[in-house]
């Protein structure tokens, strides 16, 4: 396969269809084109769910990263709570680096009121250059929540 994100047909058949157990408090799963997932733990809230490896810069990772994710749960209309930071090193960086990114992060956190709630930090031979996964978590109220499955152009 090529570099870069899959095609929308192999991404149907090969991913988005195998994913086949259902919950009825899962209220947005995964789809083409959808960057947020949704679930209803009670009657109130909705928690909106949003994923993203950061690949394409090095230059402001951690802003960046933090940047991308609150995003996705802005534009799903939910308030950004916190992110889940995956940091992949290479055996290369040194520890001044990553301090930086973590500072970085924690400053685009600071100035979105959002916070780092957790994540995993290792040094790996599988990767050349830093690769973030973040996982970002935001919450809206269950009567204003629009499913994406109900939105449409226009």
């Amino acid at each position: 396969m090529k570099t870069g994100k899959l095609p929308e047909a192999v991404l149907l058949r090969s991913v988005i269809r195998q994913v086949k157990h259902r919950r009825d408090d899962v209220l947005a799963g995964p789809a083409v084109g959808v960057d947020c997932a949704a679930i209803a733990p009670g009657d109130g809230e909705v928690i909106v769910l949003s994923t993203d490896p950061i690949t394409g810069t090095v230059k402001d990772l951690g802003n960046h990263c933090i940047h991308v994710t609150a995003n996705d749960i802005a534009a799903s209309g939910a308030e950004p709570i916190g992110v889940l930071l995956t940091f992949l090193l290479p055996q290369s960086l040194e520890e001044p680096e990553l301090r930086s990114m973590m500072q970085e992060a924690e400053t685009a956190c600071a100035s979105l009121n959002m916070e780092i709630i957790g994540g995993h930090t290792e040094i790996t031979e599988v990767v050349r250059q830093p690769l973030v996964a973040v996982t970002g978590v935001g919450k809206i109220r269950r009567d204003v929540f629009l499913s994406p499955k109900n939105m449409y152009s226009g």
